[in-house]
């Protein structure tokens, strides 16, 4: 194991190394798990054994959260509207549900749900292990949610504002019940040498419920740091917040001659040969990791923006720069 301030890093080959990791994880009666489940694409989701790894590691009881995404589908959904097709244009120009609520087409969304956790074998590991899932997405739209204006004084003390406030009522209640808890962010080592890496805080963006998080973007993404952000202030108002960022089975590495074509770009899928990090300090965690990945973090816009949540130390930085090719290798060949 290596240690970079409050970042802990190793290489997890069993139960036990993981057991290690976690005992810095803050003590919980129930633990709050939010995966990394944007789409199904190549290494771009938390797999059910990694899950299943970190359930049966911890303590206390655990609790999965996540919201809806049009992208964890797979490939075959079309939405309709007044019985014409309508394309991902389309949807990010008519940023309501109310079209999907009308044409039924929320029903094709949780069937694509349902065929997710169950290909992926997620159902088999909930049922098994006693796990309960609430997709906060299905929370808000039930209006089972806390009020908007307890929610801004739960987090009154905070000085820097929110960008949108329709934030305030984004915490389900059954959420809110458990006021105290850790919340986990367990998030993937995705793009590797590019300039908007996915880790442990872009990973709670998840947690925004509209399940086109597109529409949080701003025009040219100009909005998305700071939502970003805002997302993970209202949760960590209400949870203490732990970051896990692992590559344990692979991490995505951008390049233009990758085999997986995706509409945010190409990148190809590299062994991660067990890697996995974590703190409690979120900032830090994703810092340190840039640097391992080759990207600058003062050019990362979530962690520039995220003092409010935490520091980062700078010495560090070259350090962990050179110590890249030890952790993760964006050029080692894959076994046969």
């Amino acid at each position: 194991m290596v240690n970079y301030v409050s970042v802990s890093i190793c290489h997890v080959k069993s139960q036990n190394d993981l057991k290690t990791l976690i005992k810095s994880i803050p003590k919980s009666d129930v633990y709050l798990i939010k995966p990394n489940w944007y789409s199904p694409l190549p290494g771009g989701f938390t797999r059910a054994n990694i899950l299943e790894m970190l359930i049966t590691a911890l303590p206390k009881p655990s609790i999965i959260v996540e919201g809806h995404s049009l992208d964890r589908q797979d490939g075959t959904t079309q939405y309709y509207v007044q019985g014409s097709k309508v394309d991902w244009r389309w949807i990010m120009k008519n940023p309501n549900w109310g079209w999907m609520i009308e044409t039924k087409a929320i029903d094709e969304m949780r069937r694509q749900e349902k065929l997710f956790l169950d290909k992926y074998d997620f159902t088999r590991v909930f049922e098994k292990h006693n796990v309960e899932y609430i997709n906060i997405t299905e929370e808000i739209w039930a209006k089972r949610i806390e009020d908007p204006e307890s929610v801004r004084e739960t987090i009154k003390n905070e000085s820097d504002p929110f960008l949108r406030e329709k934030i305030f009522g984004f915490m389900p209640t059954k959420l809110a019940k458990l006021k105290g808890n850790t919340l986990i962010s367990l998030g993937r080592v995705k793009g590797y040498g590019g300039n908007y890496p996915s880790l442990s805080i872009k990973n709670l963006f998840g947690l925004i419920p509209d399940p086109m998080r597109s529409w949080w973007h701003g025009s040219d993404n100009c909005d998305l740091s700071q939502n970003i952000i805002d997302v993970t202030r209202l949760y960590n108002a209400y949870f203490k917040l732990f970051g896990i960022c692992e590559a344990i089975e692979n991490f995505t590495v951008n390049d233009p001659r990758g085999e997986v074509k995706a509409p945010f770009g190409v990148y190809r899928v590299q062994p991660g040969k067990g890697f996995l990090a974590c703190s409690a300090n979120l900032v830090e965690l994703d810092a340190i990791l840039c640097c391992l990945m080759n990207i600058d973090p003062e050019k990362v816009g979530y962690i520039q923006n995220g003092g409010v949540l935490g520091k980062y130390d700078k010495s560090v930085l070259e350090k962990a720069s050179s110590s890249s090719p030890l952790f993760l290798n964006p050029n080692e060949r894959k076994m046969n």
